[in-house]
């Protein structure tokens, strides 16, 4: 069993918060789902790249473009142009799989996994961003650049992970804190130093363990969450749905027992 929170959720606290939890679970899996469709497709056309070097040597849909900038006296006329600017294909095909698309999408993983903590912060414990300090999200103290080979400093992290949601720092998971730690790190080497040298595939498991970690301390009596957005086949889902039948009958008859 789970360290306990400090105050236990209401009812409908606890509603919100599964809800809340699966919605933006599915958008995370929704979104992976696109950048994996997405990276297949343009490592193929990487792959294939004399083909699309000759398409658009016949037709040319992507065009580049410079800006000018005007500091007209009259403000009434746009300040602004885009001009459009025609490059040969050999150029074009250069830029095939450029895009940091690894830092990009964790970025964006991160932004709904900040969004799902401020969102239950707010419903379970809205004093936390009433505060004299007015904390902006609720990792506020948790920090990306933590070092978190001391003990003393991890420690404070984990303190930093609980307070929001009014559980110990002892009562947190490490893995989940650390977890943390390193999103904070890859999200914020991408804002402000352009890093491209992430690993999406791992850092959206880092940011599903902490959505996992935050689940279950708020609500420690449950047992399972299956999310499933697709309509798909699985062997694993079936067996976790069965799964969580038979624990749902178990305790209907020790409810009424």
């Amino acid at each position: 069993m789970r360290g306990k929170r400090k105050y236990k959720l209401g009812p409908k606290q606890r509603d919100y918060v599964e809800d809340i939890t699966r919605s933006i679970l599915g958008a995370m899996l929704e979104f992976k789902m696109k950048y994996d469709v997405t990276n297949y497709l343009i490592e193929k056309t990487r792959f294939d790249w004399r083909s699309i070097e000759s398409e658009l040597y016949t037709k040319t849909p992507i065009k580049a473009k410079g800006l000018i900038f005007r500091n007209w006296e009259d403000k009434a006329q746009p300040g602004i142009e885009f001009a459009i600017e025609h490059l040969p294909p050999e150029l074009i095909v250069e830029y095939l799989g450029a895009f940091p698309m690894d830092a990009a999408a964790t970025n964006y993983i991160f932004t709904l996994l900040e969004i799902y903590g401020d969102l239950v912060v707010r419903r379970t414990n809205k004093k936390f961003f009433e505060k004299k300090n007015r904390f902006t999200n609720w990792h506020h103290k948790v920090f990306g650049d933590a070092k978190t080979e001391d003990r003393n400093v991890l420690a404070r992290m984990a303190d930093g992970f609980g307070e929001p949601l009014l559980v110990a720092g002892k009562d947190v998971n490490a893995g989940a804190v650390l977890n943390l730690i390193e999103l904070k790190r890859a999200r914020n080497e991408f804002a402000h130093d352009a890093d491209e040298d992430h690993r999406f595939d791992v850092l959206f498991e880092y940011a599903v363990a902490v959505i996992y970690e935050i689940y279950f301390l708020l609500c420690p009596d449950e047992g399972m969450l299956i999310v499933d957005p697709f309509e798909g086949t699985s062997d694993e889902l079936d067996d976790a749905r069965d799964e969580e039948r038979m624990l749902r009958e178990l305790a209907e008859e020790e409810v009424q027992g």
